[in-house]
Order: C-alpha cells, then structure tokens, then sequence
C-alpha cells in the first residue's frame, strides 16, 4: 500500500472559501456563489445617498480564505461602507424628471429604472439570510419609495431623500 501525505483525491462536495478581504460586496458575492456557497450578511451600516449596496466592501468574512467546506455552506461577511463620501452629480442630465415607480422591484431593476439625475438613497438594509443569499444582491427589494411614483423632480435639488428604501429579502421564495 503506498500512501501519499498532503494529497487528496477529487472532493466534489467540499470548496475552499474564497479571498473577499477588500473586494467590493458585488464581487464578494459573485465569488462566493461561484464557489458553491451561501452568504450572510449581519449589519449593514448607512450610506450617503448615491452609493448602492456597491458601495460596500467585505471587512471581515467566516470562515477565511483559504478553509475547506461543504459546498453549499454559509460565509458570514462583515461589511463596511466606501470611503467615497457620495457619487459625483451627473452633469447635463435633465432640469426634472418623472419620479418612476420601484416599490417592488429587485435593487438591480430600480436602479436601472431611474433616470438620469437620480439615484437611491438606501433608507433600511435589512440582514441578508444565507437562504436568501443565492439570488444575490437581488435578494433585496425596493419595499418602499419617497417622492411617491409621477413626482416631478428638480434634479438640481440633489439626492431624493428615501428615494426607495431597500428592504426584505424576497421571502415568498423561500416560505
């Protein structure tokens, strides 16, 4: 029998935890799910407004890099906010615009829907369960918005306060 120390066979149901240490919350998260495995995310501190669930960064994550585990095991990742204060305002764009309706919507789709001039101001983020983890930063919703949906705004008046308030990861999916 010969038998060779520090070698091991094809462990497909095992993965190593990636390296998230600095990397933005979308890249940390793609990673994770790429790697077979599920997040939490425990605290989200407040953000200026302009700067979206990118506007993260990973601080700290359990287990680290590089540990084996099962596939499908949950990372918790300690995040913090970006250094940069708030976006640089836009110019040229539109002296108003019409406030769309984004209640409802994932975070990708209402950031999407805004026009140019406006932008979110993430009132509430909620924890992110591991189980909810799988649908990205899509696991969040828009739960509510102010100005209300046909609102004309002056867009030289700057950020919308509580433009939309990104909430509730999308339970229905997992009830």
């Amino acid at each position: 029998m010969l038998a060779l120390a520090g070698c091991t066979g094809g462990d497909d149901e095992h993965t190593r935890v990636p390296s998230n240490a600095t990397r933005s919350l979308d890249v940390a998260v793609e990673r994770l799910l790429d790697a077979g495995l599920r997040f939490r995310i425990a605290e989200f501190p407040s953000q200026p407004a302009g700067v979206g669930l990118e506007g993260y960064f990973v601080r700290l994550q359990t287990p680290r890099a590089p540990a084996r585990v099962p596939r499908g095991s949950t990372v918790t990742v300690k995040i913090h906010r970006s250094p940069i204060p708030s976006p640089g305002f836009p110019t040229g764009h539109p002296p108003t615009v019409v406030v769309p309706r984004v209640t409802g919507l994932s975070y990708t789709e209402a950031v999407a829907r805004l026009p140019e001039g406006v932008w979110l101001h993430l009132g509430r983020v909620p924890p992110l369960t591991a189980e909810a983890s799988v649908n990205g930063l899509d696991a969040f919703v828009v739960e509510r918005q102010q100005p209300k949906p046909g609102t004309c705004w002056r867009t030289d008046a700057g950020a919308l306060q509580e433009a939309a308030a990104v909430s509730a990861p999308f339970a229905s999916t997992y009830a």
